[in-house]
């Protein structure tokens, strides 16, 4: 029946000439057609495909985007670093590390030897040699309470009352002291263990109920207590000749925000804001008075401060390099990238070996190595080029200055990483949390991480810093490393 009817239709021995001159024609334009509709699904394809190869590896995507593998599986990661040659562990000669023995242990047992253990004869007397071993443990974790008896006496003599004074810091009839609201803020605040579980812990461990407001009430204390410090960061980053700067969306009560960070070697700064760009970094308050160098990956937002210096990201220009030559096959991206991470290895050795500038010489091959690789790469992207590989040459066409600033500036670094590092935490505390329970609760995060993260890059320790808060109204000299 179906082969009836495909001869029916393409039966045309009954068709005049100008009839099959008509079909004909029609056949054609179909065919045509078709020909553009599968062109069409061939890019989308492509595109799509393109889309799905992308990852944190090769893209701007961050890790929690990253598509899944065989059975669910997270897909195996790939470094941009080169093999050392080394077997993996400890290396030849390297010693080893193990629990040093404490010089002044706080109890001291000894065992003593009253009787040979073979003849049975009194040894008391005898001269003994000591072999030492020690035992780390931690001491039975208890809640401490220290009651204040105010004394008031009558006075004979002009009967008259007076009363004891209290120290300073006792101000309620039963409150928490310092160390207790330190570790209340130092577990809720730096290591992002929720409320609920730093109650349950302080049950657990104390044998002492703490309710979640009152851990609230601790984080919204040291929070008041830091304003200045804060302000303080922001100058010191102001001033800073080199600053790193990112930012990340926030959840806050289901609403969508942006955390931006800004800050160097030995300083950090967050803030929180409903915009992405320049409105909010001009409600922060730092870029728009910063005549530095800023290292970024490209947000156009940055580059509107005309005031400062600007540098590029070159881990985000490597990714994006390893997905054009990986994923598309652009030939010049791979060249492209061996040059930007060569031009990174000889500016190592060369500070290695007490060296602050590439010579002359040297920064003249390396630029004239750099157009070379571009303009070749003009042919080749007329050729077989792709959307990706068009943006990402007129970005390193258009700003080379900002790529290679740090060959030409050895205080420059090569990559952002310092700003992404700075956001991991932050990141994690979402992760675990879902999200901000409010606007206030998250600005009253970003201050307290500022002053936490600052403290870290200096070496301080974090848990005596906070207490420090809470003991005394800190400045950013307690924050840094003392010269």
């Amino acid at each position: 029946m179906n082969k009836k009817k495909k001869d029916k239709n393409t039966d045309v021995s009954h068709m005049h000439d100008a009839e099959k001159t008509v079909f004909i024609e029609m056949l054609f334009e179909k065919i045509n057609c078709l020909e553009e509709k599968i062109e069409r699904l061939r890019a989308k394809n492509k595109f799509l495909e393109d889309n799905a190869s992308k990852n944190s590896n090769n893209s701007h995507k961050p890790p929690s985007t990253d598509n899944k593998g065989k059975k669910g599986k997270p897909r195996k990661t790939t470094s941009s670093r080169t093999k050392s040659g080394k077997k993996p562990g400890g290396q030849d000669g390297h010693k080893g590390s193990h629990l040093k023995m404490s010089a002044r242990p706080d109890e001291v047992i000894t065992l003593p030897v009253t009787h040979c253990g073979h003849c049975h004869k009194n040894l008391k007397r005898s001269q003994a040699d000591i072999e030492k071993r020690q035992m780390f443990e931690i001491p039975e974790p208890k809640m401490w309470i220290t009651e204040y008896q105010s004394e008031s006496k009558c006075c004979p003599n002009c009967n008259k009352t007076t009363k004891a004074l209290y120290p300073e810091d006792i101000t309620n009839k039963t409150q928490y002291g310092p160390r207790a609201r330190t570790l209340m803020v130092y577990m809720n605040q730096y290591q992002f263990i929720p409320f609920k579980r730093v109650s349950e812990f302080f049950q657990s461990v104390y044998h002492h109920t703490v309710s979640a407001g009152t851990i609230v009430n601790a984080v919204r204390y040291l929070d008041n207590r830091i304003i200045n410090v804060e302000k303080q960061i922001m100058d010191f980053i102001i001033q800073s000749k080199i600053n790193h700067a990112d930012e990340s969306g926030a959840n806050i009560n289901g609403d969508k925000y942006w955390m931006h960070t800004v800050g160097n070697m030995q300083s950090t700064h967050f803030g929180m804001h409903k915009k992405r760009g320049r409105k909010a970094t001009e409600a922060i308050g730092i870029l728009p008075g910063y005549n530095g160098t800023l290292v970024h990956d490209h947000w156009k937002s940055y580059f509107t401060y005309t005031d400062c210096q600007h540098a590029l990201c070159n881990a985000h220009h490597i990714r994006e390099l390893r997905f054009l030559h990986e994923q598309q096959g652009i030939k010049w991206a791979n060249k492209i990238s061996d040059l930007l991470l060569e031009i990174n290895r000889k500016k190592l050795k060369w500070i290695e070996n007490g060296k602050d500038a590439f010579s002359a010489r040297l920064l003249r091959k390396y630029n004239l190595k750099y157009d070379d690789i571009l303009r070749k790469a003009k042919r080749e992207q007329a050729i077989r080029g792709t959307i990706d590989s068009k943006n990402l040459l007129k970005r390193l066409l258009n700003y080379k200055d900002e790529t290679l600033l740090f060959m030409n500036d050895f205080l420059v670094p090569f990559t952002n990483n310092l700003s992404e590092q700075d956001l991991r935490m932050p990141k994690i505390k979402q992760k675990i949390s879902g999200c901000y329970r409010s606007l206030a609760g998250a600005y009253r995060f970003c201050r307290i991480r500022s002053m936490t993260s600052t403290a870290k890059k200096n070496g301080k320790n974090i848990f005596n810093t906070i207490e420090l808060c809470f003991s005394k109204i800190i400045s950013l000299d307690d924050l840094l490393v003392c010269t």
